[in-house]
Protein backbone atom coordinates (compact mmCIF):
# COMPACT_ATOMS: atom_id res chain seq x y z
CA UNK A 1 0.00 0.00 0.00
CA UNK A 2 2.69 2.54 0.96
CA UNK A 3 4.43 1.99 -2.35
CA UNK A 4 1.23 2.42 -4.32
CA UNK A 5 0.48 5.65 -2.47
CA UNK A 6 3.70 7.16 -3.74
CA UNK A 7 2.31 6.94 -7.25
CA UNK A 8 -1.37 7.49 -6.56
CA UNK A 9 -1.58 10.42 -8.96
CA UNK A 10 -0.72 8.07 -11.81
CA UNK A 11 -3.09 5.26 -10.89
CA UNK A 12 -6.79 5.04 -11.61
CA UNK A 13 -9.35 4.00 -9.01
CA UNK A 14 -10.06 0.92 -11.14
CA UNK A 15 -6.40 -0.12 -10.69
CA UNK A 16 -6.78 -0.14 -6.91
CA UNK A 17 -10.08 -2.01 -7.13
CA UNK A 18 -8.53 -4.60 -9.40
CA UNK A 19 -5.59 -5.01 -7.01
CA UNK A 20 -7.96 -5.35 -4.05
CA UNK A 21 -9.92 -8.06 -5.87
CA UNK A 22 -6.75 -10.01 -6.71
CA UNK A 23 -5.42 -9.77 -3.15
CA UNK A 24 -8.73 -11.06 -1.77
CA UNK A 25 -8.79 -13.97 -4.23
CA UNK A 26 -5.20 -14.83 -3.22
CA UNK A 27 -6.35 -15.12 0.39
CA UNK A 28 -5.01 -11.75 1.59
CA UNK A 29 -8.40 -10.60 2.83
CA UNK A 30 -7.15 -7.92 5.23
CA UNK A 31 -4.87 -6.33 2.64
CA UNK A 32 -7.59 -6.63 0.01
CA UNK A 33 -10.07 -4.87 2.29
CA UNK A 34 -7.54 -2.10 3.01
CA UNK A 35 -6.94 -1.62 -0.71
CA UNK A 36 -10.67 -1.53 -1.42
CA UNK A 37 -11.22 1.05 1.34
CA UNK A 38 -8.49 3.20 -0.16
CA UNK A 39 -10.00 2.85 -3.65
CA UNK A 40 -13.41 3.86 -2.32
CA UNK A 41 -11.88 6.89 -0.59
CA UNK A 42 -10.13 7.92 -3.81
CA UNK A 43 -13.33 7.45 -5.79
CA UNK A 44 -15.30 9.73 -3.43
CA UNK A 45 -12.53 12.35 -3.56
CA UNK A 46 -12.60 12.31 -7.35
CA UNK A 47 -16.40 12.62 -7.35
CA UNK A 48 -16.22 15.63 -5.02
CA UNK A 49 -13.54 17.20 -7.21
CA UNK A 50 -15.56 16.72 -10.40
CA UNK A 51 -18.67 18.10 -8.72
CA UNK A 52 -16.82 21.20 -7.49
CA UNK A 53 -15.29 21.78 -10.94
CA UNK A 54 -18.76 21.50 -12.44
CA UNK A 55 -20.26 23.93 -9.91
CA UNK A 56 -17.41 26.41 -10.49
CA UNK A 57 -17.90 26.31 -14.25
CA UNK A 58 -21.70 26.54 -14.19
CA UNK A 59 -21.75 29.33 -11.60
CA UNK A 60 -19.87 31.65 -13.96
CA UNK A 61 -23.34 32.72 -15.09
CA UNK A 62 -26.29 34.02 -13.10
CA UNK A 63 -28.85 31.37 -12.08
CA UNK A 64 -32.42 31.12 -13.35
CA UNK A 65 -35.72 30.72 -11.52
CA UNK A 66 -37.12 27.41 -12.78
CA UNK A 67 -40.27 25.39 -12.39
CA UNK A 68 -39.39 21.71 -12.51
CA UNK A 69 -42.11 19.29 -13.53
CA UNK A 70 -41.87 15.53 -13.27
CA UNK A 71 -42.46 13.82 -9.98
CA UNK A 72 -44.74 16.69 -9.01
CA UNK A 73 -43.89 20.37 -9.45
CA UNK A 74 -41.48 22.59 -7.52
CA UNK A 75 -39.72 25.93 -7.98
CA UNK A 76 -36.05 26.68 -7.36
CA UNK A 77 -33.02 28.64 -8.45
CA UNK A 78 -30.70 26.74 -10.79
CA UNK A 79 -27.59 27.26 -12.85
CA UNK A 80 -28.05 26.10 -16.46
CA UNK A 81 -25.41 24.90 -18.92
CA UNK A 82 -26.18 24.05 -22.57
CA UNK A 83 -24.50 21.17 -24.39
CA UNK A 84 -24.53 20.71 -28.17
CA UNK A 85 -24.94 16.97 -28.79
CA UNK A 86 -22.64 16.57 -31.80
CA UNK A 87 -22.37 12.76 -31.80
CA UNK A 88 -26.17 12.57 -31.72
CA UNK A 89 -26.32 15.03 -34.62
CA UNK A 90 -23.86 13.05 -36.76
CA UNK A 91 -26.02 9.94 -36.33
CA UNK A 92 -29.09 11.97 -37.30
CA UNK A 93 -27.25 13.42 -40.30
CA UNK A 94 -26.41 9.92 -41.56
CA UNK A 95 -30.06 8.85 -41.23
CA UNK A 96 -31.24 12.05 -42.91
CA UNK A 97 -29.00 11.45 -45.93
CA UNK A 98 -29.92 7.76 -46.30
CA UNK A 99 -33.63 8.61 -45.96
CA UNK A 100 -33.52 11.01 -48.90
CA UNK A 101 -33.23 14.33 -47.06
CA UNK A 102 -36.99 14.81 -46.99
CA UNK A 103 -37.52 15.87 -43.37
CA UNK A 104 -36.09 18.33 -40.86
CA UNK A 105 -32.45 18.19 -39.74
CA UNK A 106 -31.65 19.73 -36.36
CA UNK A 107 -28.78 20.22 -33.93
CA UNK A 108 -29.91 18.84 -30.54
CA UNK A 109 -28.99 20.77 -27.40
CA UNK A 110 -29.39 19.40 -23.88
CA UNK A 111 -29.55 21.68 -20.84
CA UNK A 112 -27.95 20.66 -17.58
CA UNK A 113 -29.11 22.17 -14.29
CA UNK A 114 -27.69 22.25 -10.77
CA UNK A 115 -29.06 23.91 -7.63
CA UNK A 116 -27.71 27.44 -7.16
CA UNK A 117 -28.40 27.87 -3.43
CA UNK A 118 -29.05 25.96 -0.23
CA UNK A 119 -32.77 26.72 -0.28
CA UNK A 120 -33.10 25.00 -3.66
CA UNK A 121 -31.02 22.06 -2.47
CA UNK A 122 -33.36 21.68 0.49
CA UNK A 123 -36.46 22.01 -1.69
CA UNK A 124 -35.29 19.26 -4.05
CA UNK A 125 -33.47 16.97 -1.59
CA UNK A 126 -36.13 14.26 -1.94
CA UNK A 127 -36.95 14.90 -5.60
CA UNK A 128 -37.04 11.65 -7.57
CA UNK A 129 -34.69 12.74 -10.37
CA UNK A 130 -34.85 10.92 -13.70
CA UNK A 131 -31.82 8.75 -14.59
CA UNK A 132 -30.36 11.45 -16.86
CA UNK A 133 -28.07 12.82 -14.15
CA UNK A 134 -24.25 12.85 -14.11
CA UNK A 135 -21.68 14.39 -11.76
CA UNK A 136 -24.46 16.15 -9.84
CA UNK A 137 -25.96 17.70 -13.00
CA UNK A 138 -29.46 16.76 -14.14
CA UNK A 139 -30.27 17.03 -17.87
CA UNK A 140 -34.05 17.35 -18.03
CA UNK A 141 -34.73 19.52 -21.10
CA UNK A 142 -33.78 19.55 -24.77
CA UNK A 143 -34.14 21.81 -27.80
CA UNK A 144 -33.61 21.06 -31.47
CA UNK A 145 -32.30 23.91 -33.66
CA UNK A 146 -32.95 23.50 -37.35
CA UNK A 147 -30.00 23.44 -39.75
CA UNK A 148 -32.15 23.62 -42.89
CA UNK A 149 -34.72 26.34 -42.08
CA UNK A 150 -35.47 29.00 -39.48
CA UNK A 151 -38.33 27.26 -37.70
CA UNK A 152 -38.76 27.73 -33.96
CA UNK A 153 -36.97 24.87 -32.15
CA UNK A 154 -38.95 22.03 -30.64
CA UNK A 155 -38.66 21.57 -26.88
CA UNK A 156 -38.95 18.31 -24.95
CA UNK A 157 -37.36 16.15 -22.27
CA UNK A 158 -35.46 12.87 -22.14
CA UNK A 159 -37.57 11.39 -19.37
CA UNK A 160 -40.22 12.62 -16.95
CA UNK A 161 -38.37 15.74 -15.72
CA UNK A 162 -38.63 18.99 -17.68
CA UNK A 163 -38.05 22.59 -16.64
CA UNK A 164 -39.81 25.82 -17.48
CA UNK A 165 -38.86 29.36 -16.54
CA UNK A 166 -40.72 30.80 -13.57
CA UNK A 167 -40.57 34.37 -14.89
CA UNK A 168 -40.80 35.86 -18.36
CA UNK A 169 -37.59 37.80 -17.67
CA UNK A 170 -35.71 34.53 -17.01
CA UNK A 171 -37.03 33.04 -20.25
CA UNK A 172 -35.99 36.10 -22.25
CA UNK A 173 -32.53 36.12 -20.66
CA UNK A 174 -32.15 32.42 -21.50
CA UNK A 175 -33.06 33.09 -25.14
CA UNK A 176 -30.62 36.00 -25.42
CA UNK A 177 -27.78 34.02 -23.83
CA UNK A 178 -28.42 31.13 -26.21
CA UNK A 179 -28.41 33.37 -29.29
CA UNK A 180 -25.24 35.07 -28.02
CA UNK A 181 -23.65 31.64 -27.57
CA UNK A 182 -24.45 30.65 -31.16
CA UNK A 183 -23.17 34.00 -32.41
CA UNK A 184 -19.92 33.34 -30.50
CA UNK A 185 -20.48 36.27 -28.12
CA UNK A 186 -20.19 34.30 -24.87
CA UNK A 187 -18.67 31.07 -23.56
CA UNK A 188 -21.79 29.54 -22.04
CA UNK A 189 -20.64 25.94 -22.33
CA UNK A 190 -18.44 23.40 -20.57
CA UNK A 191 -14.96 24.37 -21.69
CA UNK A 192 -13.48 21.01 -20.80
CA UNK A 193 -15.87 19.39 -23.28
CA UNK A 194 -15.42 22.04 -25.97
CA UNK A 195 -11.78 23.17 -26.03
CA UNK A 196 -12.26 24.64 -29.52
CA UNK A 197 -15.58 26.31 -28.68
CA UNK A 198 -19.14 25.27 -29.46
CA UNK A 199 -19.55 27.43 -32.58
CA UNK A 200 -16.44 26.10 -34.33
CA UNK A 201 -17.47 22.53 -33.59
CA UNK A 202 -21.00 22.93 -34.96
CA UNK A 203 -19.76 24.79 -38.04
CA UNK A 204 -17.31 22.00 -38.78
CA UNK A 205 -20.04 19.36 -38.91
CA UNK A 206 -22.37 21.58 -40.96
CA UNK A 207 -19.68 22.54 -43.47
CA UNK A 208 -20.02 21.51 -47.15
CA UNK A 209 -16.58 19.89 -46.86
CA UNK A 210 -17.62 17.62 -44.00
CA UNK A 211 -20.97 16.66 -45.55
CA UNK A 212 -19.49 16.06 -49.00
CA UNK A 213 -16.77 13.92 -47.46
CA UNK A 214 -19.37 11.97 -45.51
CA UNK A 215 -21.43 11.35 -48.65
CA UNK A 216 -18.35 10.14 -50.54
CA UNK A 217 -17.79 7.51 -47.82
CA UNK A 218 -21.41 6.33 -47.74
CA UNK A 219 -21.69 2.98 -49.45
CA UNK A 220 -24.21 0.17 -49.18
CA UNK A 221 -23.77 -3.13 -51.02
CA UNK A 222 -21.16 -1.46 -53.24
CA UNK A 223 -23.58 1.25 -54.33
CA UNK A 224 -23.28 4.99 -53.62
CA UNK A 225 -25.80 7.13 -51.80
CA UNK A 226 -27.02 8.58 -55.11
CA UNK A 227 -27.51 5.11 -56.59
CA UNK A 228 -29.38 3.91 -53.49
CA UNK A 229 -31.69 6.91 -53.58
CA UNK A 230 -32.14 6.89 -57.35
CA UNK A 231 -30.91 10.49 -57.51
CA UNK A 232 -28.21 12.28 -59.45
CA UNK A 233 -25.18 13.79 -57.74
CA UNK A 234 -26.51 17.21 -58.70
CA UNK A 235 -29.87 16.51 -57.04
CA UNK A 236 -28.11 15.51 -53.83
CA UNK A 237 -25.97 18.65 -53.98
CA UNK A 238 -29.09 20.78 -54.24
CA UNK A 239 -30.63 18.99 -51.25
CA UNK A 240 -27.66 19.58 -48.95
CA UNK A 241 -27.19 23.20 -49.98
CA UNK A 242 -30.01 24.14 -47.58
CA UNK A 243 -27.76 23.21 -44.61
CA UNK A 244 -26.02 26.20 -43.08
CA UNK A 245 -25.07 27.50 -39.66
CA UNK A 246 -27.07 30.74 -39.94
CA UNK A 247 -30.25 28.64 -39.87
CA UNK A 248 -29.24 27.37 -36.42
CA UNK A 249 -28.86 30.93 -35.15
CA UNK A 250 -32.15 32.04 -36.68
CA UNK A 251 -33.91 29.01 -35.23
CA UNK A 252 -32.72 30.09 -31.77
CA UNK A 253 -33.88 33.64 -32.44
CA UNK A 254 -37.34 32.20 -33.14
CA UNK A 255 -37.67 30.52 -29.73
CA UNK A 256 -41.22 31.11 -28.54
CA UNK A 257 -41.04 32.52 -25.01
CA UNK A 258 -44.48 31.14 -24.11
CA UNK A 259 -43.22 27.66 -24.95
CA UNK A 260 -40.55 27.73 -22.23
CA UNK A 261 -42.21 29.99 -19.65
CA UNK A 262 -44.92 29.13 -17.15
CA UNK A 263 -46.63 31.76 -15.00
Amino acid sequence: MKYLKRFNEELKVSTYKSAADKLTKMGHKRRGAQMLDYATQREKEEERKRLQETIDEMSRFEPFNLILKGNGERIGKFHIMPSAEISWFTDTLNDWLWDGMNYSLSIPFEFGIIAADEETEETFKDWNWSPEKYDGVSWPSRMYFSAINTNSPSFDSWDRDVFYFATRADAMRFKKMLVDLLEDKNDWYFKRWNPDGVVNTIKEFLSPEYISGLISRMNYNNTTLAENLGMSEEEIKEKIEVINYQNVINSAKNIKINQIYRD
